[in-house]
This record gives C-alpha cells, structure tokens and sequence, in this order.
C-alpha cells in the first residue's frame, strides 16, 4: 500500500512540474485497425464500396533544434511485422506520423521524445470505393481522438471516464418514435502492464445523484493476460430508464464508469453508435482520467 501511495504522490508532482526542455518524456497510445472492412455494399453508380477502422498518430516538433523519437514497447498481439519499432529524427517545424500499422485487436505503443514534440492519436473511419478493383480510393470519413497517456495507472488507482451515453431517454414527444432509442454499443479496452495477470474491476454510476442514495447500476470484474490488451465489447450495462438520472437537457441515458486495476494500466471506453439521425457520430473515445489528470483538464 505504501509503494502504491508512493507512486501516486510522485506522479501528482510530475503532473506540477513537467520536464524541462531537453529531458525525454514517455507517451503511451494505442492504435486500431480493421482486419476486413465492414459489410460491403454498392454504391448508386452500381460500385462495390466498403468501410473500416484505422488508427493513426501524428508527431510535430515545435523545438527549434532537431529532435528524436523512439518507438520502444509495443503491448499487444497484433502488430504487423517490422512495422513499429523505429527512431525518427524531426527537423525543426517538421511533422509526420508514426509508422506502425497494426490489425485487428488494439495495441498501446510506447514513445520516448522530446517534450517539444506534440503526440495526437485518432482514430480514421474510411470508405472505400470501388472496393476489390485496382482503381481503390479511401476516403476518409472523419476522426476522432484516440487518448495519449504521459504515465501508467497504478495498481489500485481509481480512473473515471465518461459521462458516456448509452441511449435516448424515455420519450416525452409526439415528436420522437421508439425506434429513436438509439443504444449505443459500449466497449472498454483494458491493457495489463503487469507480469502476471490482472483483474480489472468495471463499476457504472448514474450521470447524477437524483434521489435516495448514489450507487452504482451495474459492475463486472475482467481478468487480463499479463503484459496484454484485452477488449471487452458490448458491455452489458442496464437499460432501465427509472435506474437513471438521465440528462434531461440533452435528452440521453448516460453513465460514468469508473476503473480499477491490481497491477500498473492502461485503457480507455468507446461507443459505437450504428444507425443513427445522418450525420451522427458513428464513434466516441473517452479517455481513463486519474486524480491529477482530471485536476489538470481545462
């Protein structure tokens, strides 16, 4: 317990004072890629066309001097081969991305920079057209971010993320119909940085406390291979409007989930929202937020 609380006290001083120019600095992210694209259809014009999940992250160097970045760790089981692994030199004022491309399960891959040397992960859907010929085009689709983490949890540090929607509220509209319930499909990416396996515990709290005593709706305990990333897809947390507080002023059912782990981790929550009014955002990332990084959020 002492180790523990030591840790936790070394990181909230970290927090305060961040590294001075020159000294390296470690970011963790992870990284998503669809093996096959998703349900291939055909367009208007009579065109095969297909849609996938890629992952990305992009480097900038702000310094004025040159600056380096080594990709040393990589957790997980997918990695395609000689793809991650590598140190890059940025000019001054030089962006890039980096080159490792993974299938299928997520991964979370360790960076050691230059403070000056901004990190952002997102998260691509794509759209492929002509989907099987040699005249293929991706077309984006839009982004959205993926977390960058400066530090492991610790064993026994509680993390929050959310409030994270998993529906639309009872209806009170003659304006609305029930096939606008909208569930969202939540999933929870859990990644054990420790040598032997690790049980995570999921616990949900209603978006507020409405009446009577604040407890939690629902909960699961998650076991992970050492030194490995597990998904957890399609977390099956209640439904039932009257378990809720919901947030009336923007009309959901939402929750937050808090986290915790018996050895050193990392994660973060999705959901997917298939189905939805056009133009509605098919996908959301929620970050893992600990004591002093939600006390540093804006």
């Amino acid at each position: 317990m002492r180790a523990v609380s030591f840790a936790l006290i070394a990181a909230a001083l970290l927090a305060a004072h961040p590294p001075a120019a020159g000294q390296e600095v470690t970011t963790y992210y992870p990284t998503f890629g669809a093996e096959t694209p998703n349900s291939p259809g055909t367009d208007s014009g009579g065109h095969v066309f297909a849609e996938y999940w890629e992952s990305t992250c992009g480097l900038f160097n702000l310094s004025s001097t040159p600056e380096t970045v080594t990709a040393d760790e990589v957790l997980g089981d997918r990695l395609a081969p000689g793809t991650c692994g590598f140190t890059y030199t940025y000019r001054p004022g030089e962006g890039g991305f980096a080159p490792c491309a993974f299938f299928g399960l997520p991964n979370f891959v360790r960076l050691r920079h230059s403070p000056k040397i901004t990190v952002d992960a997102q998260l691509i859907r794509y759209r492929v057209a002509c989907w099987g010929t040699s005249r293929y085009a991706g077309l984006p689709q839009g982004y959205t971010s993926l977390p960058t983490y400066g530090r492991l949890f610790q064993a026994g540090e509680r993390t929050t993320a959310g409030p994270v929607e998993l529906r639309t509220q009872a209806f009170q509209s003659d304006c609305a119909t029930p096939n606008q319930v909208y569930n969202r499909r939540i999933n929870v990416t859990l990644a054990n940085y420790g040598h032997v396996p690790a049980t995570f515990t999921i616990v949900a709290y209603p978006f507020r406390r409405f009446d009577g005593p604040y407890e939690p709706v629902w909960s699961e305990n998650v076991v992970v291979d050492a030194r490995s990333v597990r998904q957890v897809n399609d977390v099956q947390i209640p439904r039932t409007i009257n378990d809720y507080d919901v947030n009336r002023k923007i009309g959901s059912m939402s929750v937050w989930l808090t986290i915790t782990s018996d050895q050193p981790y990392l994660g973060y929550v999705s959901s997917v929202f298939e189905g939805g009014e056009p133009g509605s955002l098919p996908f959301q990332v929620f970050p893992l937020r600990g004591a002093e990084t939600a006390a540093s959020s804006p």
